[in-house]
């Protein structure tokens, strides 16, 4: 993230999602914004007025639904026993059109396989 310019920090008000916005938030100077993960759709339209570029950090099950909220693909669910390294990028053009990419950061992760 160091090299992002990030202009703006959400972060859910639990210690994990502070703790893990921090550090960004120490290196680019940014305060970190608290959002309610219950009101996605607030946050959604909040992140869609803002010029610059977002850091929002969430949970497994908001932040799909987060990208979603703002005309992006979440994608499939995430497996939160062993799935710790999505990074949604949501790209919003000033005409509108939304486009994601879903990158992944760290060890790649690998999908449990079923037990026979």
């Amino acid at each position: 993230m160091r090299k992002k310019n990030i202009t703006h920090i959400y972060s859910s008000d639990y210690i994990r999602t502070r703790d893990t916005a921090a550090p960004t938030a120490e290196m680019s100077g940014v305060n970190i914004e608290i959002y309610d993960p219950r009101a996605l759709d607030v946050l959604a339209a909040e992140l869609k007025q803002i010029k610059g570029r977002v850091l929002v950090v969430g949970h497994s099950n908001t932040i799909p639904e987060t990208v979603d909220a703002l005309g992006g693909v979440g994608g499939a669910p995430i497996n939160e026993k062993s799935e710790y390294d999505r990074l949604y990028v949501v790209s919003i053009s000033e005409d509108g059109i939304v486009q994601t990419q879903l990158k992944r950061y760290g060890g790649r992760y690998k999908p449990e396989m079923a037990e026979p």
